[in-house]
């Protein structure tokens, strides 16, 4: 139960809280108070130190609970292939080291940690040996501090931490490792997700977490009951609660692209949040603060292959996920690909589809009209050469535009529709997951040519005469339209025409709008080249008198998109 609660005189609650705050009353778990009590709610004390035994004690019994049959759709415990190199923590006193695990098999946990502006402590070609004779542990940032007592207390001996178990200074060893990263995650026994942490000194606690809970009637009786300020609202992940005025947190560590991935591929995940520790599995939700669990939070991970979820479910969630994805933060433009490599991988499998930069092949040319949300106030071509027809060109919010690979556009009847002749794809590193080194899309379609007046609108060009068009909706792929500067040589090109079934006075055409571009290195499909700046959408009257003469505009023709 939770409710205001307003105290005067006496052993008064006020000096402690400030008193226009919602508060929270309930009553400790198995306490006496519970009987006497019975409309009071049980919850329980958050600790001030989120890493010692007691709520350590906790969390073991959280996965202890998770690992069981009780939770039939959460993976159980298994030993496993460990990655190429842990952090072996040894016994109680010995120092840790990196060991060089050569297939060795075992249980091991993983931690996910927001880098920030300082460094932490990592392993280079100079230092790996040094690490394989032994760490010390003063040497090591609170954050691996405090991972390496959660690790011990929960029974387990080895530890992996990205930035001493893969070499920083050698590109053949992060394209080796950062390509096996998704099994790494997805195989620990749980990751440790240090939400609040700015960087790697920080630690696992925070000093926002509440004090406990206020002691409100006569412990001699056992039936007294707590006051807390209320927790009543979740963080934006949905799993750890917040006070009211802070709904919708967003942790630090929810900001950075790499960690969705972590997060989707761990089959179990201990939170350590600005106000409390939290649990996150398939089956359910549990955190410090109360005692029911609550349901899954993490509802993108039906695309890595929930055989609940339909294959149309299945690429709807993929969708939202890439939305979700195009938001966060990376520290190199050259991760953008790799980033999200591993989700990719396994919703290719799932979904029974052909991944190309971001996109599926097999619903090419629709996947094409991804557009960038304009209530993102900024957006940005990477300089990391990403091809322009994918969203992973744009850094800032983007949405797949129709969807129609995913709700085809059913209330539509297509009159056109442009065809893919060819794709000429060269990866870095050799991966279909991995970053390009160029991405080329031959197509076939209707295009025409068009300029812009002082307000962005589409301006078609005519023999003889101007026309401007109607109802037009123009999207610039970077938000400051710098890519529409002197933009007298730029085309529409048609993916898609339809007459709406319905309300057959109704037709729609999208289009993405192209400016050509010198012939491309690497470019083995010949035509002419040209890149994306945007996309278009028109819809109007059949019997407008101007539609006929508008379309008669374009003209088709085989081009590429680079």
């Amino acid at each position: 139960m939770e409710a205001p609660l307003l105290v005067t005189g006496g052993n008064t609650v006020q000096q402690e809280f400030n008193e226009s705050q919602m508060m929270q009353i309930y009553t400790l778990q198995g306490g006496e108070a519970n009987k006497v009590w019975p409309s009071i709610g049980v919850a329980r004390d958050v600790l001030d130190n989120p890493v010692s035994t007691a709520a350590m004690k906790l969390a073991k019994e959280w996965l202890e609970e998770c690992i069981s049959p009780t939770h039939a759709g959460c993976q159980g415990s298994i030993e496993t292939r460990l990655p190429t190199r842990v952090i072996d923590l040894g016994v109680e006193g010995e120092h840790p080291r990196l060991l060089v695990t050569n297939g060795t098999r075992g249980k091991y946990v993983t931690l996910s940690h927001c880098w920030g502006k300082v460094s932490p402590l990592v392993t280079t070609k100079s230092t790996l040996k040094k690490r394989i004779a032994g760490i010390s542990v003063a040497e090591l940032p609170k954050t691996f501090q405090d991972a390496i007592i959660v690790t011990h207390l929960l029974g387990f001996r080895y530890l992996w931490i990205d930035s001493l178990c893969i070499v920083q200074d050698s590109k053949e060893d992060w394209d080796i490792e950062s390509s096996r990263m998704q099994d790494v995650y997805a195989f620990a026994i749980f990751n440790i997700s240090a939400d609040a942490a700015l960087d790697s000194t920080a630690g696992l606690g925070t000093r926002r977490r509440r004090p406990l809970g206020i002691t409100v009637g006569s412990p001699k009786n056992r039936d007294h009951v707590r006051v807390r300020p209320m927790l009543g609202c979740t963080d934006s992940s949905g799993v750890s609660h917040v006070p009211m005025d802070e709904k919708g947190l967003t942790h630090v560590l929810d900001t950075r692209a790499w960690v969705l991935q972590e997060r989707m591929l761990s089959p179990r995940i201990l939170h350590f949040s600005e106000y409390e520790m939290a649990w996150e599995c398939d089956t359910c939700c549990q955190c410090e603060c109360t005692v029911l669990p609550r349901k899954p939070a993490r509802s993108f991970r039906g695309v890595l292959g929930d055989s609940q979820l339909s294959k149309k479910e299945g690429l709807q969630a993929w969708f939202n996920l890439i939305r979700k994805y195009s938001t966060l933060d990376l520290t190199r433009e050259s991760d953008k690909l790799p980033a999200i490599a591993g989700l990719a991988s396994r919703a290719a499998n799932h979904l029974s589809k052909t991944y190309i930069a971001g996109l599926w092949k097999e619903d090419l040319p629709y996947c094409l009209l991804w557009s960038v949300r304009r209530r993102h106030l900024v957006s940005a071509r990477l300089q990391e050469y990403v091809p322009s027809w994918s969203w992973a060109s744009i850094r800032g919010e983007t949405a797949m535009g129709t969807e129609r690979c995913a709700v085809p556009i059913s209330q539509y009847l297509t009159a056109y529709e442009s065809e893919i002749k060819g794709l000429d794809c060269n990866y870095r590193g050799g991966s279909v997951y991995g970053s390009l080194q160029y991405g080329i899309i031959k197509i076939k379609g209707k295009k025409a040519p068009v300029s812009f007046d002082s307000q962005h609108r589409v301006i078609m060009k005519t023999p003889g005469q101007t026309h401007e068009t109607l109802r037009g909706r123009v999207v610039p792929d970077v938000t400051d339209w710098s890519e529409f500067q002197d933009a007298d040589d730029c085309f529409l090109f048609i993916i898609f025409k339809g007459n709406h079934i319905k309300h057959d006075i109704l037709l729609v055409a999208n289009a993405l709008i192209l400016r050509p571009v010198n012939q491309t290195p690497g470019n083995s499909l010949g035509d002419t080249c040209y890149r994306r700046i945007g996309c278009y959408q028109y819809l109007t009257s059949l019997f407008s008198t101007s539609v006929a003469f508008l379309l008669e505009q374009f003209q088709e023709e085989q081009i590429c998109i680079v």
